[in-house]
């Protein structure tokens, strides 16, 4: 893990910190599967930890935010249409408005919803932003 990602992720409590870091063994795990997926780059984009594909024309950058300190948000470009199909395809979850997914620190995370979520993030057509 790059210097700048783990500074970030230490300036969390430890409840928030043990989810982001357990959504981020996630992401890496879902990118895995891809026949490319060695290619996951993990940068800071607006102070999170951003995870994107590196593969032309494909993909949609992941982001992992704490709007409050019990909250993680699973976020995407505003632009996709990935949190709308989301709000279909599994409604019990929260979100927050067209830009991402809220989950709570003390609930478990919804593992396959996610994983689901970070498969289409990460294939997402570019052009379609």
């Amino acid at each position: 893990m790059d210097e700048d990602i783990r500074a970030i992720f230490d300036s969390y409590s430890e409840a928030p910190r043990a989810v982001l870091l357990e959504l981020r063994s996630l992401i890496f795990a879902t990118a895995a599967t891809f026949e490319d997926g060695d290619r996951l780059t993990e940068t800071v984009k607006w102070g999170q930890p951003s995870y994107a594909a590196l593969r032309p024309g494909k993909g949609t950058a992941v982001r992992l935010g704490t709007p409050s300190e019990s909250e993680i948000a699973v976020l995407v470009h505003c632009g996709t249409s990935l949190i709308s199909t989301f709000r279909r395809l599994y409604p019990e979850l929260q979100y927050s408005k067209n830009r991402a997914i809220l989950l709570h620190v003390d609930q478990p995370l919804p593992r396959e919803p996610l994983k689901r979520f970070v498969e289409m993030a990460l294939a997402y057509p570019s052009s379609r932003r």
